[in-house]
Order: C-alpha cells, then sequence, then structure tokens
C-alpha cells in the first residue's frame, strides 16, 4: 500500500511541511505515522490536524501546533497519559476537541475525567461534549 509511515524532521530532516507555515488543515488519517518528530514545528497556524488511524504512540512533537483547537488522533497506539504531556503542556488551554478514542489509554476506567484534566479548556472529548461543574 501507498501509506506515509514518517513526516521526516523538518527543513533538514526531508519534510516538505516546513515549507507550509500558513497551513490551517491537514488530514494524514489512516497511514502508518509513528510519530511527530519536528516535522510539524513549523506549522503554528496549524487549527485542524487529523491523525486518525496511524500508529502513534505518543503526542511528542505537538508541543508546536499552539494554534490547534481540533486534535483528532483516534485509533492509533497511545498507551498511557503520559503519552499525552508533550500535548497538554502546550494546548492544554487552547484544545477545545481532542478524539483518542480506540486507543489503549482509552480503556482507562477514568480516561475521559483524566483527558479533561490535562486540557482544562476542552469542550468535547470523542464524539461527547464535556460537562464541568
Amino acid at each position: 500500500t501507498n501509506r506515509l509511515r514518517a513526516l521526516g524532521d523538518g527543513e533538514d530532516g526531508g519534510s516538505a511541511l516546513h515549507a507550509l507555515t500558513t497551513l490551517e488543515e491537514l488530514y494524514l488519517a489512516h497511514n502508518a505515522i509513528t510519530q511527530l518528530g519536528g516535522a510539524v514545528r513549523t506549522l503554528g497556524a496549524l487549527d485542524t490536524l487529523d491523525l486518525t488511524g496511524n500508529r502513534l504512540t505518543s503526542l511528542d512533537g505537538s508541543q508546536h501546533l499552539t494554534s490547534l483547537t481540533e486534535f483528532w488522533c483516534s485509533s492509533n497506539h497511545i498507551p498511557t497519559f503520559e503519552a499525552l504531556a508533550p500535548a497538554s503542556d502546550a494546548l492544554g488551554a487552547t484544545l477545545s476537541c481532542i478524539y483518542l478514542e480506540h486507543n489503549p489509554l482509552a480503556k482507562e476506567y477514568d480516561y475521559r475525567q483524566r483527558v479533561a484534566a490535562l486540557f482544562p479548556g476542552i469542550t468535547q472529548i470523542d464524539a461527547t461534549m464535556v460537562r464541568r461543574g
């Protein structure tokens, strides 16, 4: 199959993404991507990122996506809440929607509560609105 397996590491790593500094939406669903790495570091204007159905095990690299409000990352291989730390640290207040269903961490009993705690600005987790209070 013709599927992306890597995004490169930016300007020196062979990725053409580094030149797309004003890109607002990027849809890379159903590939075989294993990591974001530095390939997305120049995509500061990105508002929506779809990585559904890949092979990600962490969100390392997402800390560069400071304008991101929609992050679709279901059906990957994200094992723990610690793997969300890069995204949480950078996007906790700005991210409004995240899809993580069908990842190993989504099987945890307190999955929704922990995701909501990591991303205080979140209003939607998977297909369900977040209730605060």
